[in-house]
């Protein structure tokens, strides 16, 4: 996992766990450098790894300035291509 290209997001831990379907503390593990994706998981994983770099490449992450905190998940969830 490329953590720099997770970093330059501009998103919060818990923003990021909600984008890949896993809990923060899960976030913080792969941060840390203490934990891979589970074997089961890696191709969802990449996939949004990705997508999120696709989004970082093309300026649609980090998020503009002033979006508020309820909008921001929906707002990242349309930049990196993902909908409900």
């Amino acid at each position: 996992m490329n953590i720099e290209l997770l970093l330059k997001t501009g998103l919060t831990q818990a923003e990021l766990a909600a984008l890949f379907g896993v809990h923060r503390t899960t976030i913080i593990s792969w941060l840390r450098g203490r934990f891979s994706p589970h074997k089961l998981h890696r191709d969802q994983i990449r996939d949004t790894a990705r997508r999120i770099e696709s989004a970082v490449s093309a300026g649609h992450l980090p998020l503009p300035a002033g979006i508020g905190k309820p909008a921001r998940l929906k707002e990242a969830r349309k930049a990196i291509g993902l909908t409900d």
